[in-house]
């Protein structure tokens, strides 16, 4: 996960950082450019996540625990799915299982 919150992989795609900006500026923002963000941020978790299962870095059968991860941080009290522009909980949740059935 520290890919995808790290700059070099944003650079690599064309921006000149990683997108940092609070829910309060979020609002100034346009909206199609927060979305497409939020969604570039959204598939390099995934991309990442696969890569690290091909790999070998991590198995199959531990999907669930990095999903809860992804959700609500490492002791599961946080709200971590909202730093990829999720709407809910739930939402992520359900993404991230549909998204991981292959492997």
């Amino acid at each position: 996960m520290s890919l995808v919150l790290s700059d070099e992989p944003w650079q690599d795609i064309g921006f000149k950082r990683r997108p940092k900006y609070g829910a309060f500026f979020q609002r100034f923002r346009r909206p199609w450019r927060v979305a497409l963000e939020d969604a570039i941020a959204r598939e390099m978790l995934i991309l990442f996540t696969g890569a690290h299962i091909a790999a070998g870095l991590a198995r199959r059968e531990q999907i669930e625990e990095l999903i809860s991860i992804y959700v609500g941080g490492p002791d599961g009290s946080s709200d971590l799915w909202k730093s990829f522009g999720y709407a809910s909980r739930t939402e992520t949740e359900n993404h991230l299982d549909m998204t991981f059935p292959w492997f």
